[in-house]
């Protein structure tokens, strides 16, 4: 049954809607064969180096093209729809022109735009209009009995988008929720501090224990002051670019600097532990990294 002509248009009960398991296996059809013929389209202009926006104009001009112009010159039938055995019409049966094959394009956009919703409509009411159809002024209907073998094959196609739908959905109501939780996120890789200056702390804390024990006077050694913060040893320092290392630097008055900070200049960037012994340096008892390169946030390490 082909559509008829705009001057002997029928009335409208006429025809038999189409349903929506062949309007289904349609765009199933229909939508593979156009983007497969996107992606050859792309690769080809890809490969003669034409602008990818350029490129991206002229496959929404092949599936704009491949939607409208068989709707409007072939009896109203995509090569899915002939498929399907259904075809578009104008709401009052007549056949469709290039300007509503083409409107009706765009309205079907809109239905695809609405994550499908659009399409849903044509499960209600009886003549089975999708949003498209009511903004283009179309409906679809059956253009054509099909055998049994074939109307197996429309229904199996127009089946495939329910498990990708129902897939969609349980993805969707399974993602988490980004409302607040009571339970505390754990903390994310980049932001638990980086062992050497837990460590760092430990051994200045270890320090300052030791001068406030000894009227204010910091140790000789490093290491004489480890029993003050409870650490048996000096522990390993591991630092970007050097080897790890337990050692520990000495470091005289020159290496501090006016400002209360440490003179870059001075520093060997050995990798270890630094400590100043001298106790005339103006920054005395001062305990740092021997490095010069940057910490994970960026800072270098001598500052920290």
């Amino acid at each position: 049954m082909s559509p008829p002509d705009a001057a002997h248009s029928p009335p409208e009960d006429v025809f038999v809607p189409a349903g929506f398991l062949p309007r289904s296996a349609a765009c199933v059809v229909d939508l593979a064969l156009v983007l497969s013929g996107q992606a050859l389209l792309g690769a080809v202009l890809a490969a003669v180096g034409l602008p990818d926006g350029l490129s991206g104009f002229l496959q929404a001009l092949l599936a704009a093209g491949y939607f409208s112009y068989p709707v409007a010159a072939r009896s109203g039938q995509t090569p899915g729809k002939r498929f399907a055995g259904i075809a578009v019409v104008r709401g009052d049966g007549g056949p469709v022109g290039p300007g509503r094959a083409l409107g009706r394009y765009a309205a079907w956009l809109l239905s695809f735009g609405t994550l499908g919703l659009g399409f849903l409509a044509a499960l209600l009411g009886a003549q089975k209009k999708a949003l498209h159809d009511y903004l283009a002024g179309t409906r679809v209907i059956r253009s054509s009995e099909l055998d049994e073998r074939r109307r197996k094959a429309v229904l199996a196609v127009g089946v495939l988008p329910l498990p990708l739908a129902l897939a969609f959905a349980f993805i969707a109501s399974s993602a988490p929720s980004d409302a607040p939780s009571s339970a505390p996120a754990p903390a994310p890789e980049a932001a638990r501090e980086d062992p050497a200056l837990e460590d760092l702390r430990a051994l200045r804390s270890a320090v300052l224990a030791y001068a406030g024990g000894a009227d204010g006077s910091y140790p000789s050694a490093l290491d004489a002051a480890l029993t003050n913060g409870g650490l048996d040893a000096v522990p390993m320092l591991t630092v970007s670019e050097h080897d790890p290392s337990d050692a520990v630097e000495e470091y005289g008055a020159s290496v501090c600097a006016g400002d209360g900070g440490l003179d870059r200049s001075q520093l060997r960037d050995s990798g270890r532990w630094a400590y100043v012994a001298d106790s005339a340096a103006a920054c005395r008892g001062r305990v740092f990294i021997d490095c010069t390169h940057p910490s994970p946030d960026g800072q270098p390490w001598f500052a920290r």
